[in-house]
């Protein structure tokens, strides 16, 4: 959370983000939590996002080989190791701060390569939170939004 929230805030998807701390009964899909945490934390909108995939994967294998040959006849061994792979998959949520009413959703997957055998699965798996933490930058920036005025305030 305070990796994303620090991104989307140097990518100015919002004017700012924070993170917030639910209470403990806060269930994200009641509306009215949603609205109470708004007031409560005074946001105009509230991001919510599930993972659903987030780790990294190699695979390596071993081949025994026999090469026969007309004078003669070669046995080995051969190692090979795949490219580290990671994956990052979203689904995130923009709800309405006032009302608790769902803005937007979108479902995000990402996923990243490493150069070479040797590198880190770990490395791979957050540079595919890296990749889809960028699109949904992009996302959120081309969404129409404007800050809630609180009701008071609103012009009728």
């Amino acid at each position: 959370t305070q990796q994303l929230v620090a991104h989307l805030n140097a990518t100015n998807a919002f004017a700012e983000m924070l993170p917030l701390e639910p209470p403990p009964s806060f269930n994200p899909g009641v509306p009215e939590h949603i609205s109470r945490l708004g007031r409560d934390q005074v946001v105009d909108y509230v991001l919510r996002g599930e993972i659903q995939h987030f780790y990294g994967s190699q695979s390596q294998n071993t081949y025994f080989f026999l090469l026969p040959l007309y004078f003669v006849s070669t046995l080995g061994w051969q190692d090979y190791k795949s490219l580290p792979w990671g994956k990052t998959a979203i689904q995130f949520t923009l709800l309405d701060g006032r009302n608790g009413d769902m803005v937007w959703r979108r479902f995000i997957e990402a996923d990243w390569t490493m150069p070479k055998d040797t590198d880190a699965m770990s490395t791979a798996a957050l540079e595919s939170f890296v990749k889809a933490a960028n699109q949904l930058a992009v996302d959120l920036r081309g969404l129409p939004l404007q800050q809630i005025q609180p009701s008071s305030q609103q012009p009728e």
